[in-house]
């Protein structure tokens, strides 16, 4: 009889385990869903577009999902929920004019560090008053990159996870390049030539 009780307290325990891991991952999708959300939010509603009216709205073109602020651009393979499409796409920009498919030439791979970003982010928020934006520098080969941390964030953040990162190998001026399974983007660097002035 023990065993019986035994065999029927561990399938329950099984039965639990298994719901707690199924709350577990709809909680994940769920925070992820929201922080895509709220990225794509910043970048709409950014000081940049304050005064164009159709940079403030998501838009469908040929069945992808754009948005841009002038200084990122992405394109989505599906709508984020929450978001206003902006149903006048006629006068959008066609993003897929502005990012590449094809990075097999002049471009490289590189690993970048989330904590890296957020602590340019700080050391920005806590600098704004000394010397303005602080770009965080990426080194492809001997390369140097600088981007603003927040925007290359606000990317990463609507894109998801297992994003790629490609930078150029030979012009610092060349654009970020993103991309995960659900879209890609770019991020404009900052021109370090002219920090440096």
């Amino acid at each position: 009889m023990e065993f019986n009780d035994t065999k029927l307290a561990l399938e329950e325990i099984d039965k639990l385990y298994e719901d707690i891991l199924y709350n577990v991952a709809l909680k994940n999708a769920n925070s992820k869903s929201k922080i895509r959300l709220q990225c794509a939010k910043k970048i709409l509603n950014d000081k940049n577009t304050e005064n164009r009216p159709l940079f403030q709205k998501i838009y469908k073109i040929n069945n992808e999902y754009m948005l841009c602020n002038g200084f990122i651009a992405v394109i989505l393979k599906d709508k984020i929920e929450g978001l206003e499409v902006n149903e006048n796409s006629e006068n959008c920009l066609d993003l897929n004019k502005v990012i590449p498919l094809d990075l097999s030439t002049n471009y490289k791979e590189i690993n970048f560090d989330k904590v890296e970003i957020e602590k340019s982010i700080i050391q920005n928020k806590s600098n704004k008053e000394d010397r303005g934006q602080i770009p965080l520098i990426l080194k492809v080969n001997e390369l140097e990159i600088g981007v603003n941390p927040t925007y290359l964030k606000y990317a990463i953040g609507i894109l998801g996870d297992n994003v790629k990162m490609m930078c150029s190998i030979n012009n610092n001026k060349n654009p970020i390049y993103l991309e995960s399974e659900l879209g890609r983007a770019i991020v404009l660097p900052i021109n370090l030539d002219y920090d440096k002035r």
